[in-house]
């Protein structure tokens, strides 16, 4: 009870790709590795980007996601990041975005998602709610 388990057991814990420990508690970045491995090249994420009045289309696999993400726990980890810290967030919607959330879930921390257009007023009252 509390304890935690690997992501992906057997994966060196030194390679930045490699697996996170993750919170035994449920939440869905639990469920991503397995996702991973089911449907490697699945896309996970698909966004859209416009240039010069040409809207395109941009995708993120299942394994590539479970990679960035891991990637992305590990370093917030090194960082000091642990299970229950609430954690702000503010990063523009896309690829990163995603990744980090589920970063965060992996590690057990409390993502608190600021809108990076919300005005400096709504964001220091965010901050000061959150504690």
């Amino acid at each position: 009870k509390g304890g935690k388990v690997w992501s992906q057991p057997g994966r060196d814990p030194n390679d930045p790709f490699g697996p996170v420990f993750v919170p035994t508690v449920f939440n869905i970045a639990r469920h991503l590795p397995e996702l991973a491995s089911r449907l490697p090249d699945q896309p996970a994420i698909t966004v859209s980007q416009r240039r010069c009045d040409k809207l395109t289309y941009k995708s993120l696999t299942c394994t590539e996601l479970e990679h960035l993400s891991n990637r992305y726990a590990n370093g917030l980890t090194a960082a000091g990041i642990t299970h229950g810290m609430r954690t702000l967030l503010m990063v523009p919607q896309g690829f990163d975005f995603v990744a980090l959330v589920f970063a965060l879930f992996k590690i057990g921390a409390v993502p608190v998602l600021i809108d990076p257009g919300m005005g400096v007023a709504r964001l220091l009252d965010c901050i000061r709610t959150v504690n």
